[in-house]
């Protein structure tokens, strides 16, 4: 592991679970990623913050594989059962949508309250979605 990380100056990424080092692909209920690593870097100041493994060829055929059985069973799920997973979706997007808001000003070098306010569109889709699942054309 590189000591020359920055990730311990920015605590709201433990808070999201993330490490110093993270797999960068969740398919088949886990996290995984057998590619090369790739070093996050601060836009500010350049600066490395953590390092995430990246899909290889193979671990993009898992995914593709897990979301295509994952589609039919989605297909069979009933609109207001797909409404209340999208609901809970968006209770876990507010539980954490400052940290989320600042990993996305970290990410992008915009300011806090741009980042808070991508992740209340996301929120903001969610209810949407959410009240549509209870409609025929839902």
């Amino acid at each position: 592991m590189e000591s020359s990380l920055s990730f311990d100056k920015y605590p709201f990424l433990k808070e999201l679970g993330l490490q110093k080092e993270n797999p960068g692909v969740y398919a088949c209920g886990k996290w995984f990623a057998n590619g090369q690593w790739t070093t996050t870097e601060n836009p500010f100041d350049a600066s490395p913050i953590a390092k995430v493994r990246e899909a290889s060829l193979d671990d993009y055929k898992v995914a593709l594989q897990n979301m295509k059985e994952c589609e039919k069973a989605w297909k069979l799920t009933p609109m207001p059962k797909r409404g209340e997973i999208v609901r809970l979706i968006g209770q876990a997007l507010r539980k954490y949508q400052k940290p989320l808001g600042a990993l996305i000003s970290l990410e992008v070098g915009k300011i806090i309250g741009e980042g808070e306010g991508e992740v209340q569109e996301f929120i903001d889709c969610c209810d949407m979605a959410c009240g549509m699942s209870r409609k025929i054309g839902g």
